[in-house]
């Protein structure tokens, strides 16, 4: 049983949401099954596709949100937050929000990587371990983005280093 379905902005693709936990990618052209996503998060009760076409946003039962991305087909991030399931979705215009809402709450989600692992950061500071990283971020690949290494994660310049004073000689 369907219960949600979203046609992709260039309106070629019907994706449809379903009680079985797949989402079907739907070739209107050709009234054909082009892809099945295998969810595996309950029954799908809500999905939305971003204003670009590249993003899809799926809420399900267990009360994960996941993105996908449409044309590789491949999940690249789980939200997690609603306990009661995750019914309905919605990305803002820009794409860089996502809002879901389920039994028991209503949640904005900041998409922008950039912003994510500054917060990160911020709240975990300069060192962040391979455990923390798959309790923060699970579906996105470990490296070390708050360390020297990679650079001023603030700024997205070059590493800061710290600096110095010598006093002068007497």
């Amino acid at each position: 049983m369907t219960f949600d379905l979203a046609y992709a902005p260039d309106g070629r693709t019907l994706i449809t949401g379903n009680n079985d936990g797949t989402v079907h990618l739907r070739d209107v052209g050709t009234r054909t099954r082009r892809a099945t996503l295998d969810i595996s998060a309950g029954t799908v009760y809500g999905i939305a596709v971003d204003a670009g076409g590249t993003s899809l946003a799926v809420a399900n039962s267990d009360g994960t949100v996941q993105l996908w991305d449409i044309s590789s087909e491949r999940r690249t991030a789980t939200l997690t937050g609603h306990t009661l399931g995750a019914i309905t979705a919605a990305f803002s215009p820009s794409g860089s929000t996502l809002v879901s809402s389920g039994n028991d709450t209503i949640r904005l989600w900041d998409l922008d990587a950039g912003r994510a692992t500054r917060h990160i950061c911020d709240v975990v500071g300069p060192a962040v371990d391979r455990d923390r990283w798959r309790k923060l971020m699970p579906d996105v690949p470990f490296h070390t983005p708050c360390s020297w290494t990679y650079g001023d994660i603030r700024t997205g310049g070059p590493a800061r280093r710290p600096r110095f004073r010598v006093p002068p000689d007497p």
